[in-house]
């Protein structure tokens, strides 16, 4: 082991001290001075926050295209799975037959219940909101389906539950809910 004299300690711990005190100093006077380096810097450091907002959109947004039927198309079993196991959990897959069973119908109570069952035409998503203090990181996304606003509530690896509804008429052949249970 080497051993360091305290004094050299002493000398490396004063010079990072020095600019562990700084950096706040120059980001306080950088807000006020209004300077777009500070702001950057603190951009950067802030990735993980842009980096959640984006997934969150993503998620929301191969859900609801997995549900979309274009006109004189179809939609894919395979889309339309993929949107199950993102709403559900997250996940691209749900290797479980029972757990996506399960996915796939309370994927369709919430298309019903937010009056979007069983397609949608087109969408929009116009803004993402992360919410602190929570003890999963969630968002709040916003948006239109078919032109009518919604907002959802999408916390990470968990069930999306509605905030706001969208009030509108079903696309394509409605089944009842026994159906397909």
């Amino acid at each position: 082991m080497i051993k360091i004299p305290k004094q050299e300690l002493f000398k490396i711990f004063k010079k990072y001290l020095i600019w562990l005190l700084l950096i706040p100093i120059l980001f306080i006077i950088g807000d006020f001075a209004n300077l777009e380096s500070v702001r950057s810097i603190k951009n950067f450091f802030n990735f993980s926050q842009r980096s959640l907002e984006r997934n969150m959109k993503a998620r929301m947004s191969a859900i609801l295209n997995g549900i979309t039927l274009k006109p004189n198309s179809s939609i894919s079993p395979e889309s339309e799975q993929t949107a199950i196991c993102l709403w559900y959990a997250d996940l691209a897959v749900i290797p479980d037959m029972q757990d996506f069973n399960r996915a796939s119908d309370e994927f369709d109570r919430w298309r019903r219940d937010g009056n979007i069952y069983p397609y949608i035409q087109d969408y929009t998503i116009d803004k993402v909101e992360i919410l602190q203090d929570t003890p999963t990181p969630t968002a709040i996304v916003s948006g239109t389906i078919n032109g009518v606003e919604f907002s959802v509530r999408i916390p990470k690896g968990d069930q999306i539950s509605w905030e706001f509804k969208p009030l509108l008429a079903p696309v394509g052949p409605v089944q009842e809910l026994g159906d397909d249970i």
